[in-house]
């Protein structure tokens, strides 16, 4: 029987020490040396270590001279101690997090770099004794980061393995990294410049410190993106109804059933896919109020039995004559509500959701009835975006196409939706969901009208009979025809959080950089003078000058003190009137 762990980082198959070993052994094999005295690495984790291996590889092509620059620290330590290793690679996390120490994607990935590429040079020194030094200290340092701080920021390895995108994303980040650094991709072959001999490591580490933090917090951005992967099981799922509609009329109807004074109502808002409500009065008579609807594909729906739907949900209330400019109307007589009327304020709110249903319900029938060869419903729900329906004997096909407009909506897109496959895996009750990108599906080969383009995206929903059966259709149409809708909300909701998590990290390192700046010392200058107190008697005054001002302090018994301007200027000048003589300057 399998052991259930609360975390995935608790699996001793994902255990830190088989990630850093596998990229080591790796790392030496490319430098055709040999690391005999390796540990096993556990099983079964072939996925997870070669995606690792090739983010490694890409930051360390990417950050390959300020790597080694780092690694010169470490070079005349003979015996490497693991104090010492942990304050040279604190280089990848000099931040003001809320978190001490918190394991980011992106610092992981440097550390292990980092660790391969010690590890090479200490082996073609034939030090073979430190790869094991470093595996076990990078080990460490990665494994207590993760314990402290994976729970709360709800980081684990399944939300860091992205399977083919992370790589791609890494490389773009590391990009970015280095196009904000205003660093330029060495050739192969060149060897990184060497440092200038009267520059000390200390005096070079402000510098180095900037380059890798930029390169470290590049690598966050694919952090950030995976990371609101984590929340997704969290998401919210768009309400079926209109909250704006709902509020309007439960306020009006618990206005009217208290007995007061019904106002004038006039109000136009909008929804999701170009649909407008108006909630007036009709001719003015307050107490009536009129619901209106105006969807620019209604007539398509109607097609479908949309008229028919509405009579059975709504019955007297649909006007056979709709208010000009719009698709249908609902009026309600606020004198004659029923005591319990919430399902009715539920049901006018979900007008949008009810016009919907009629092409579902249809084909959810034809498929039920075993109706094959009916004609595909098409229905226009957006400029430029189109709804596909169509029945078979055991399945309805629901495709939707949509635009998107910014390329990064399009990478976004197809991650997000990645999580819909993945969910089929956790449940086999999920419908399958097909996603094509730029040419249409094989159902739409015979449909002319069907958009081709890069921004273009097809998703497509394979319905059962378990799904499209009268106990279940209900739910199935509640979610699907707001699927759109979700889509775009979340992809925007996703950036946001991305943005935001930058911006805190562009912030962190801005402070970082700003205590890197060496301090400015003053030089301090003396100057030496006599001041009579007698005829007979002088005493010596010292004192110090700074930028803005000095005190002289005199240096007998007298315990008061003498305050200058910065404007003062002793140039072996005399002061005779006041009692002093400029002596010496210093």
């Amino acid at each position: 029987m399998a052991v259930q762990y609360d975390h995935d980082w608790e699996d001793p198959r994902l255990a830190v020490e088989g990630f850093v070993t596998n990229y080591i052994v790796a790392r030496l094999a490319r430098e055709d040396l040999e690391w005999r005295e390796a540990p096993d690495v556990p099983v079964g984790a072939d996925n997870e270590h070669n995606a690792m291996r090739t983010m490694c590889e890409i930051f360390e092509e990417r950050r390959q001279e300020e790597l080694l620059e780092l690694s010169k620290d470490l070079e005349d330590t003979n015996n490497l101690h693991f104090a010492r290793y942990s304050e040279v690679v604190k280089e990848f996390s000099v931040n003001d997090t809320d978190i001490p120490n918190e394991m980011t994607y992106g610092r992981m990935v440097g550390l292990i770099a980092f660790a391969g590429l010690m590890c090479v040079e200490r082996a073609k020194e034939g030090n073979r004794r430190d790869v094991g030094q470093i595996a076990l200290y990078t080990s460490k340092i990665i494994d207590s980061g993760i314990r402290l701080t994976w729970i709360e920021s709800m980081r684990s390895w399944a939300n860091l393995m992205m399977d083919e995108y992370q790589a791609r994303f890494m490389e773009m980040a590391v990009a970015v990294g280095m196009r904000r650094n205003g660093v330029s991709r060495r050739p192969n072959g060149v060897a990184p410049p060497p440092r200038p001999p009267t520059q000390s490591s200390s005096s070079s580490r402000p510098s180095r410190r900037s380059s890798l933090l930029f390169a470290v917090g590049s690598v966050a951005i694919v952090g950030s993106f995976v990371a609101y992967r984590a929340l997704m099981k969290r998401m919210i799922i768009l309400e079926q109804n209109n909250r704006i509609l709902y509020d309007l009329l439960e306020m009006k109807f618990n206005n009217a059933k208290e007995g007061n004074k019904p106002d004038l109502v006039d109000v136009r808002f909008a929804d999701f896919d170009g649909v407008l409500y108006h909630v007036s009065n009709p001719d003015g008579d307050k107490t009536k109020l009129m619901v209106s609807i105006s969807l620019k594909f209604f007539r398509e729906l109607q097609e479908h039995g949309a008229d028919d739907l509405l009579r059975r949900e709504y019955g007297s209330a649909v006007l056979p004559s709709p208010e000009s400019g719009y698709s249908v109307s609902l009026i309600y007589d606020l004198t004659a509500l029923s005591d319990d009327f919430t399902d009715t304020i539920m049901k006018v709110s979900s007008l949008k959701r009810h016009c919907f249903a009629s092409v579902f319900e249809k084909y959810f029938e034809f498929q039920e009835a075993g109706q094959e060869g009916m004609k595909r419903a098409v229905i226009h729900y957006r400029e430029d975006e189109t709804l596909y329906v169509e029945a078979k004997a055991d399945r309805v096909t629901v495709i939707f196409s949509t635009i998107f407009k910014d390329p990064d909506d399009v990478v976004i897109g197809k991650v997000f939706l990645q999580e819909f496959r993945e969910g089929r895996k956790a449940s086999q009750t999920a419908p399958q969901v097909l996603y094509s990108l730029g040419e249409p599906p094989m159902e739409l080969k015979d449909q002319k009208d069907a958009k081709v383009g890069d921004n273009v995206g097809y998703i497509t929903f394979v319905l059962f009979p378990r799904h499209t059966n009268k106990k279940a259709r209900a739910n199935t149409i509640d979610l699907i025809h707001t699927f759109r809708d979700y889509l775009h909300y979340h992809i925007k909701c996703s950036k946001v959080y991305m943005h935001t998590r930058m911006r805190s990290k562009t912030s962190d390192f801005l402070k970082v950089l700003n205590r890197a700046r060496p301090e400015v010392k003053v030089e301090k200058k003396t100057i030496t003078w006599y001041r009579k107190e007698g005829i007979r008697q002088w005493s010596i005054i010292q004192c110090s000058i700074s930028p803005s001002s000095f005190v002289a302090y005199p240096s007998g018994p007298t315990p008061s003190s003498i305050f200058f301007p910065s404007c003062f200027t002793f140039l072996f000048a005399a002061q005779v009137d006041q009692g002093f003589m400029a002596l010496s300057y210093k």
